[in-house]
């Protein structure tokens, strides 16, 4: 839409020789530049509008189940097993743990998911610090290849 601007009004500037036209003319161009500034900023602030509204719904939608689920999970207060370990992925790593007999309990069960947990959280920091480590070891070398070029350099003089 921008060059097709461009290009009417280098044509109707070439052909127009009348100024009133030629003022028309480059109104028209400006009027064209505005028109692809504008409507992209519209259609952007729209979409960013309707993602923000989808947004809310959904995170509406989510709070309105947890609140269903926690008030179906109220219903049975004789469970074993608090709300925050009552979703099924974590129900079946108890499970796991106890008949695998790492626990002989719930407790036990609930422990040893939590220390397995700890233990992932570090070995992913251990990683981390391999990885700084590993590009700290990098810097140096190009610092140290730096330093001797520029020492050599010097020498020459």
């Amino acid at each position: 839409m921008f060059f097709i601007g461009i290009i009417l009004f280098i044509i109707l500037y070439i052909f127009a020789f009348d100024k009133f036209l030629e003022l028309n003319v480059k109104n028209l161009f400006f009027g064209f530049v505005a028109f692809g500034v504008v409507i992209p900023q519209t259609m952007y602030e729209r979409r960013k509008q309707s993602v923000l509204n989808k947004r809310l719904s959904i995170e509406e939608e989510l709070e309105s189940k947890e609140n269903e689920l926690k008030s179906y999970f109220d219903s049975y207060k004789k469970s074993v097993v608090s709300f925050e370990y009552s979703n099924p992925k974590t129900i079946n790593l108890l499970k796991h743990s106890i008949s695998s007999g790492r626990a002989d309990n719930i407790k036990e069960a609930i422990n040893c998911m939590l220390d397995d947990y700890h233990k992932q959280q570090l070995l992913i920091k251990q990683d981390e610090i391999v990885e700084n480590s590993k590009v700290a070891a990098n810097a140096a070398k190009r610092t140290a290849v730096y330093s001797l070029g520029t020492f050599i350099n010097t020498r020459k003089q």
